[in-house]
């Protein structure tokens, strides 16, 4: 209520996000508000990824309280990942549910140009870090790469 209040926050199509079942939300995140502000606009319980130093002292029991899930980012936290992953695989088919039940198109991979770009950061990357040290050029090549992804996604 107070995000709403506060940052004059709007739910847009609300009803779109199902009462029950899983479902997948993606915000951007540019600040420590971001995260507590998704949760007040979420018309349902929601369970997110938070690092885990903010789980410690009084904020603690409050995260485990409202079920968020806490990630070690210093190490490959497995069962933050596992948490994760099994989320996102529960929501594909419920996905695929609703758009055949509402008869919208559903779109699963990527358009052909996106994979060329897809194929081509993974080799430069590849390419960058097998040598421990990213040179001028091999900088510029991730940069004209996102630059020809951004103007494919402008220009259709």
């Amino acid at each position: 209520m107070l995000f709403r209040t506060a940052w004059r926050g709007q739910r847009v199509d609300a009803h779109l996000v199902p009462r029950s079942g899983p479902v997948l939300v993606v915000a951007n995140h540019l600040g420590f508000l971001d995260g507590p502000f998704v949760f007040s606009m979420v018309p349902r319980r929601a369970h997110f990824i938070i690092k885990k130093q903010t789980f410690s002292g009084p904020m603690g029991a409050l995260m485990e309280g409202v079920g968020q899930i806490p990630l070690d980012r210093s190490v490959a936290d497995r069962a933050a990942l596992g948490s994760a992953l099994a989320t996102i695989g529960l929501t594909i088919p419920s996905v695929a549910v609703v758009s055949i039940y509402l008869k919208l198109p559903l779109v699963l991979g990527l358009p052909s140009k996106e994979i060329v770009l897809l194929f081509l950061t993974l080799l430069a990357s590849a390419i960058t870090l097998a040598g421990g040290r990213a040179t001028v050029l091999q900088g510029t090549v991730h940069l004209v790469i996102f630059a020809a992804f951004l103007f494919l996604a402008v220009v259709p």
